[in-house]
């Protein structure tokens, strides 16, 4: 499957995660769509 955003991307490999919560799956999703997005930047704490 080809994805066209980081979205979709996200979605397809973290959006079955069971996280316990849905609300966690979805910021998961966000989180590493977000990363793919500025992949070249650091990660603050």
């Amino acid at each position: 499957m080809h994805t066209n955003t980081s979205e979709e991307w996200a979605q397809l490999i973290f959006g079955n995660a069971n996280l316990g919560d849905p609300r966690r799956t979805r910021r998961l999703a966000v989180l590493a769509s977000d990363m793919a997005e500025n992949a070249d930047s650091s990660i603050v704490k």
